[in-house]
């Protein structure tokens, strides 16, 4: 028995009974309606393409792609696909696969120059637009290995603009350069 003058409460855990139909009813209200966080767009404002225009051995970067993007650079890399052979020259080649995902261009005929130059070059730039599995704008670089080796990262080149850049290197030079880099730290 209760002592007169007090009213019973249910309590479970320390929670009344009220509480536990707020949230009951909070949540229901959740349920019928749909709560979806729409994805950011984030818009490629340049793309500047560099790229060597000397065949010979003395060069270091033979070119040189940067993404510039309005907000911050989201990229996912998609996993090497196995080497294909050019029926041309019997060199193995490979391929790199970017998406920029909910990306968009500003101007595609930057994009249609860069397809367009590197196509019987040692390496191969595809820039498109894509809609499937992701909305956005793909990046294939297609490149002999051997000769070749390609780098990119995320940078800021000023405090409001952000980009990624892909760098290719002549690998044979930079593989001589480490070696006799590594000569002269074991003369030390």
């Amino acid at each position: 028995m209760l002592p007169k003058g007090r009213k019973c409460a249910f309590i479970i855990g320390g929670i009344t009974m009220k509480y536990i139909k707020i949230v009951f009813i909070i949540f229901l209200g959740m349920m019928f309606f749909e709560v979806e966080a729409k994805p950011v767009k984030n818009e490629i404002v340049e793309i500047v393409y560099n790229r060597d225009f000397g065949q010979g051995v003395t060069h270091m970067e033979l070119g040189c792609v940067k993404f510039y993007f309005s907000g911050n650079p989201i990229f996912n890399y998609v996993p090497e696909r196995k080497k294909k052979k050019n029926r041309d020259k019997k060199a193995s080649f490979a391929t790199k696969v970017f998406v920029f995902p909910y990306a968009n261009i500003k101007d595609m005929r930057v994009a249609n120059f860069i397809n367009d130059d590197t196509k019987n070059k040692e390496f191969r730039l595809t820039i498109e637009k894509i809609k499937a599995p992701v909305q956005g704008v793909k990046l294939t670089v297609v490149y002999n290995p051997e000769k070749i080796e390609l780098d990119y990262a995320c940078c800021n080149s000023t405090s409001t603009v952000k980009a990624v850049v892909f760098n290719f290197y002549n690998k044979k030079l930079k593989d001589k350069l480490q070696i006799r880099e590594e000569r002269i730290l074991g003369l030390v």
